[in-house]
């Protein structure tokens, strides 16, 4: 049993995405815990990650694809103001606890979903998964820049929506 914190940002093993490719060279899984009333879906989940996202997460996926624009790889709208701001990768699948949306491109494959978990009587969890599978040495030299900032993106994305469903309950 977790403590109920929105302070704290936990690390599982990969689960639901662990066999979406036949060999994951990267994956990781972050999660907070927050009232079960908070969030009804995954999709508001979603949501309100892009909403409560700091504008340097934007202003860095900008630069990085002015950057890999000229070399042919996907760069996707990073638009703040983007009422879908998940456009920037194809949402597909989506039940009311899931939300996987995900890339194929010629240096790497991604997915990454976003889960609500019951996680006690009145708890639920708040995952985002991420998978990578990369495809050549474009692809191992592109997340070996990128896997650094991932990281810390994904810490921010969780720790921003921890702190805006806390004062939403005050």
């Amino acid at each position: 049993m977790r403590p109920f914190s929105f302070d704290k940002i936990f690390e599982a093993p990969v689960t639901f995405l662990k066999n979406e490719f036949p060999k994951i060279d990267f994956g990781d899984n972050f999660y907070i815990v927050v009232p079960k009333t908070s969030l009804k879906t995954a999709r508001e989940a979603t949501l309100l990650l892009g909403k409560v996202a700091p504008g340097w997460i934007y202003s860095l996926m900008n630069l990085r694809n002015t950057i890999v624009k000229p070399f042919g790889l996907e760069t996707g709208k990073t638009d703040r103001n983007d009422s879908d701001w998940l456009s920037a990768a194809p949402i597909l699948s989506e039940t009311p606890d899931i939300m996987v949306f995900g890339l194929n491109d010629s240096h790497l494959d991604f997915k990454a979903a976003i889960t609500l978990q019951d996680e006690l009587e009145n708890q639920q969890r708040i995952s985002i998964e991420t998978v990578v599978k990369l495809n050549n040495v474009a692809g191992r030299t592109y997340f070996f820049f990128v896997k650094p900032f991932h990281k810390i993106i994904i810490k921010t994305f969780l720790k921003r929506l921890g702190d805006e469903l806390r004062i939403d309950r005050k």
